[in-house]
């Protein structure tokens, strides 16, 4: 069975282009796009700090996503400035996140996944 993945992008239009980025590296990596957050395995946060109502739309999003992968037993990687921004914060008060790295490694993500998670096996990526 192929490993989904999710993007979720929040902020700024260079998300996007990064949020893409990333969507390359998983393609790259075999995994597959899901349709819907709730039908992935690895839900991506692409987040923005910017301004304070970009944390507080991160921190929100973050949370409701938590909500999501306790009923779907889905992987919570959070990404992006938040993720440089408050490392600590994130470990510490919100252990539902199970992975997260800063904006340099986008177009790395396939391959952290594979690091991190090595029970993936190919045929599981449809490799």
């Amino acid at each position: 069975m192929d490993k989904k993945f999710y993007i979720t992008t929040l902020g700024c239009p260079k998300n996007i282009a990064d949020s893409m980025s990333m969507h390359h590296s998983l393609l790259e990596e075999g995994f597959t796009p899901a349709s819907l957050p709730e039908e992935s395995d690895f839900h991506f946060i692409n987040t923005c700090t910017f301004i304070q109502s970009a944390t507080e739309e991160t921190i929100q999003t973050i949370l409701s996503a938590a909500q999501v992968k306790k009923q779907n037993h889905q992987k919570l990687v959070v990404v992006g400035c938040f993720a440089e921004r408050y490392p600590d914060n994130i470990h510490s008060e919100i252990p539902e996140v199970d992975l997260f790295f800063g904006t340099g490694k986008y177009s790395q993500a396939g391959k952290i996944l594979r690091e991190k998670f090595p029970e993936l096996s190919p045929s599981q990526l449809g490799i």
